[in-house]
């Protein structure tokens, strides 16, 4: 009994060596939305501000990348017209594409922050909200003044993301990012609160679930053989 030979098949073998996580830089990252965003069908001048918004996030310790993969799989049977739009099709307001909607918050600026600071705006949110905060950065970077983005859970705070132009933080919980069912986007009222714990860029590569990124390259590979 002790000279029977123990067989692998080569799928057993590729399951035992394939790791948990890959550690990827962020010009891999770039790579991947890239590809991505190309094999979902946004039109090319507006890959490199997609990788541009995930980079972003990515630097400053957010998820962007999960965010983004989240997206991408997520909404493959709407349309990019779609997905753009603010009304769905089942007639409730919300959930249109993020990176879309960050087009938006720049053209609609000048309004969010006339409201006094912590007023929020009511915009209906956009499915994976945190890829539109990088839109809000470069808002608050050219006004010289710190955004605010609550991410609620049942009407609860459950995060707050701030940036102010090349920083930002989290405070609250990670899982909120994706959990939210409602959004705020506010100025934040320095005046009275002081200033948030705000960080630089400081990421220079993150480990990501080896899972979900072959979702990703799935998405990408079916996409390339049609």
């Amino acid at each position: 009994m002790f000279d029977r030979k123990i067989t692998f098949s080569d799928g057993q073998r590729r399951r035992q060596v394939l790791p948990s996580e890959l550690r990827l830089s962020l010009d891999d990252v770039d790579r991947y939305v890239v590809a991505a965003a190309r094999a979902r069908g946004y039109p090319e001048d507006f890959l490199t501000e997609a990788a541009r918004q995930v980079r972003f996030l990515e630097e400053r310790g957010l998820p962007g990348f999960a965010s983004f993969r989240r997206e991408m799989l997520e909404h493959g049977t709407e349309t990019l017209t779609q997905r753009g739009q603010v009304a769905r099709p089942d007639g409730q307001s919300g959930g249109q594409c993020p990176m879309i909607e960050a087009l938006r918050i720049a053209q609609r600026f000048d309004r969010i922050v006339a409201l006094p600071p912590g007023r929020e705006t009511d915009y209906p949110m956009p499915s994976n909200p945190l890829l539109a905060v990088p839109a809000l950065a470069e808002c608050a970077r050219l006004r010289g003044i710190i955004m605010m983005t609550t991410f609620y859970i049942h009407e609860r705070p459950g995060a707050y993301v701030f940036v102010d132009g090349d920083r930002a933080a989290l405070h609250g919980s990670y899982h909120a990012l994706f959990e939210a069912d409602s959004w705020g986007i506010a100025r934040f009222p320095e005046e009275t609160h002081g200033t948030p714990p705000l960080r630089d860029a400081h990421v220079e590569a993150i480990d990501f679930p080896a899972d979900a990124l072959r979702d990703l390259m799935t998405l990408i590979e079916s996409q390339d053989e049609q």
